[in-house]
């Protein structure tokens, strides 16, 4: 007991020193299933694991619905030590036993609580015990608390939530905290970092557009009266802090029509999507409603914005909502009880979001494909033109959604503006890049604004590089400890700077544990055909990629607008040292996982990337069978360092290399660029003049970027005190060598 209490003690302790949420979870809105809406206070365990089985059988686990939710009435007494415990009839087996089920099902368990004395079911609530709920939920392996509001007379709201959320951080487990405080307290004025999302209203029940009052009081309210609630809290949301009108009613005994609108608007509000109705037994109609990937997407996007009501007029609600990559999602939602038809004319909806994206339609300028998001089906285009595109008839309580898809791009934004900026750029000379420049170089750590070529010529590289390895696993810093939200910050000031911005990744091995690099152990382990489609480690791969995906979107200027970047993934593979080089896979294999992994981002991210393919100097003819072709490659790239004693040999492979690459971007017009290159320490004071300009200057090559300044013993480019910062400075002089500030 005396241990135990100490335990608590100390945790309770660091909480007010401790980040108070976990980070790195909720940054899009949460899906799965909870037990309330069907089955109130009658669960067990038996009911637990035959939902858990069904969202596998069923596919809705692969559509994103992970969590498996417990709601009240879980609830045993607690232990003579205070810790909370299962009822013991319900759940025999306890919720370690049931954690350790779900979780082998590829899902994740989730369970209630409340700020009160006792829950709104009367049982044992947290007050009081929040460190030693918090705990016990880590030593069951809980992946996600929803705590309610009852029984908290005289409690303050805010600082509950808060005592919990360190509680919840203090024991050492990400916990995803679901606040049910119903808004009356207004949550979103002051739970971002506190809670992962918070209920904005009352309950929700089973009926469209009415309420419903209970005898001891307590009011729950219908699909139209959530909506009403979250709509004007839209700037409050965001990755990582939602509003959440509450749980899904959808396949509880509302219409098909009425189930379709209610899914389409929770989708459009980016609201969590936690379903309520018994999976084991539904219609095929309630099915292809919650697993609509189509529109899942439109929750799911990692822009994170809220849906806005533009528009009001014969009854009909029009709904935007912007999308990554410079979509938009655009739903016409009938509340009535009657059909409407509808003369639309997309020049009355020329909008900008002031409030939250500042990202705009433009229909009179840009023109969009038109996707149907429930029948599926492609419908054309937007006309630029001011004229009826179509007659529609919404029916009664239903929608239409669209997903709309520019086809012609007029912001700074994109990747075609990008390529013709470089195209240009490469015409008057070839920038100079450096690697992790902004963050740290020869005797200086994180000073903002500064960096070690700055400090020689007195101008930033004109080129950028930034590494990714790391975030596929959830790490706060990457490979090389620069901590990704530094970096974030860093992109986006090279980005207002004017400078070009290239992202590289070197993941962790998702086959056997390790980094990058192989070791002599793991040469005979196949790891690409591991991830790829089938493979053993395809699903963690997936998650992976998410999470890359994730990062990648959050790449956004003051404006909203996505930064342009080239990112060159999976570089280098003509050598035998990352799991995707040569003599790990075959060829067809490489190119199946560039294919995967450039079609997995390209869904979210369709318009501000350009792909870099990369093979590293030396190279052997038969590399050319792992190029991804034409089509999937912007930037051909080449990978080349001096060694000590061998400029004779890199003079000569370095040009052989050029050649080849020179003439396969010739073919169809594609930039070339050294996209990684240097010498170590720079020996030879006169390296940039005597060695390396003369070579790439016979090239139309892009950029030449250098690799990173870790620190006195592997550096790769001049800092005020090294010999070669004269020869450098001299190099940079030439009106073809472009700095940032020529640009």
């Amino acid at each position: 007991m005396k241990k135990i209490a100490c335990i608590i003690l100390c945790l309770a302790a660091c909480h007010g020193l401790m980040a108070q949420k976990w980070e790195k979870i909720g940054d899009r809105p949460q899906m799965g299933w909870n037990t309330w809406n069907k089955f109130a206070g009658n669960i067990n365990e038996e009911l637990v694991r035959g939902i858990a089985d069904a969202l596998v059988e069923t596919g809705l686990r692969d559509a994103g619905y992970v969590y498996v939710n417990l709601d009240d009435c879980w609830h045993g007494e607690r232990d003579a030590d205070g810790f909370i415990q299962a009822d013991p009839k319900r759940f025999p087996n306890g919720m370690k036993a049931l954690a350790d089920y779900v979780h082998a099902k590829g899902l994740k368990l989730g369970i209630y609580s409340d700020c009160g004395t006792a829950t709104c079911a009367g049982r044992p609530g947290s007050l009081g015990h929040e460190y030693q709920d918090a705990l016990q939920y880590a030593r069951w392996e809980i992946d996600y608390l929803k705590e309610d509001w009852c029984n908290t007379t005289d409690v303050n709201a805010r600082g509950a939530y808060r005592l919990m959320s360190n509680a919840l951080r203090a024991s050492g487990r990400p916990i995803f905290l679901s606040m049910c405080e119903w808004g009356s307290n207004k949550p979103w004025l002051w739970a971002r970092d506190i809670g992962h999302s918070w209920r904005i209203g009352p309950d929700i029940w089973c009926n469209f557009d009415s309420t419903r009052v209970h005898p001891q009081g307590f009011t729950d309210i219908g699909v139209m009266q959530c909506i009403r609630l979250c709509e004007p809290l839209r700037k409050y949301a965001g990755p990582g802090h939602w509003n959440d009108p509450d749980m899904l009613e959808v396949g509880n005994g509302m219409s098909v029509n009425e189930d379709r609108a209610h899914f389409t608007m929770w989708c459009m509000m980016a609201s969590p999507l936690i379903l309520g109705n018994d999976l084991r037994n539904m219609s095929s109609e309630t099915k292809s409603i919650i697993t609509n990937a189509e529109m899942i997407a439109v929750d799911q996007d990692a822009l994170g914005v809220q849906g806005l009501r533009y528009a009001t007029e014969q009854g009909l609600e029009f709904w935007f909502k912007p999308l990554s990559g410079g979509d938009w999602a655009f739903t016409i939602l009938n509340p009535t009880q009657a059909p409407v038809t509808y003369d639309l004319n997309w020049q009355h909806f020329n909008l900008i979001d002031t409030e939250v994206s500042r990202l705009g339609t433009h229909f009179n300028e840009v023109t969009y494909t038109v996707r149907n998001l429930w029948k599926h089906a492609d419908e054309g285009r937007t006309p630029t033109a001011d004229k009826v595109w179509r007659k529609l008839t919404v029916p009664a309580r239903d929608v239409i959604s669209y997903r709309l898809s520019p086809m012609t791009k007029k912001t700074s934004s994109t990747a075609q503006l990008l390529r013709l900026r470089l195209q240009k750029l490469q015409k008057r000379g070839i920038m100079f890049g450096h690697q992790d420049a902004p963050f740290y170089g020869l005797g200086w750590k994180y000073e903002e604004g500064r960096s070690d070529v700055h400090d020689v010529c007195g101008d930033y590289p004109a080129v950028m590089g930034f590494e990714l390895g790391g975030i596929e696993v959830g790490d706060d810093k990457n490979l090389d400890s620069v901590p990704f939200q530094v970096m974030r910050r860093e992109i986006v000031a090279q980005h207002r700077r004017g400078g070009i911005v290239t992202i590289s990744w070197h993941p962790r091995n998702p086959h056997t544990g390790g980094t990058a690099w192989v070791n002599a152990q793991e040469r005979s382990k196949n790891t690409v055909a591991a991830v790829l489609p089938g493979g053993k480690d395809y699903e963690v791969f997936q998650i992976w990629l998410g999470r890359l995906t994730t990062f990648l979107a959050s790449l956004c200027d003051e404006h909203g607008q996505p930064i342009p970047f080239i990112f060159r993934p999976w570089h280098e593979n003509s050598g035998g040292w990352f799991w995707w080089g040569r003599g790990l896979c075959s060829a067809e294999e490489y190119k199946a996982l560039w294919n995967m992994t450039q079609d997995f981002v390209m869904r979210t991210l369709p318009y501000n990337i350009l792909w870099s393919w990369s093979p590293n100097y030396g190279f052997e003819p038969d590399v050319l069978n792992t190029y991804p072709g034409h089509d999937r490659v912007d930037v051909i790239g080449l990978d080349a360092y001096q060694q000590r004693n061998g400029e004779q040999a890199f003079i000569a492979t370095l040009n052989k290399d050029l050649t080849t690459l020179s003439a396969l971007a010739a073919e169809k017009g594609k930039l070339l660029a050294l996209t990684e290159c240097g010498y170590q320490n720079i020996p030879d004071p006169t390296w940039w003049t005597r060695v390396l300009k003369p070579q790439i200057e016979k090239y139309p090559i892009s950029y030449f970027l250098v690799w990173r300044n870790a620190d006195r013993r592997q550096y790769f480019a001049p800092a005020p005190d090294t010999p070669d910062a004269p020869d450098f400075r001299k190099m940079v002089a030439d009106k073809r060598i472009l700095m940032l500030g020529d640009l």
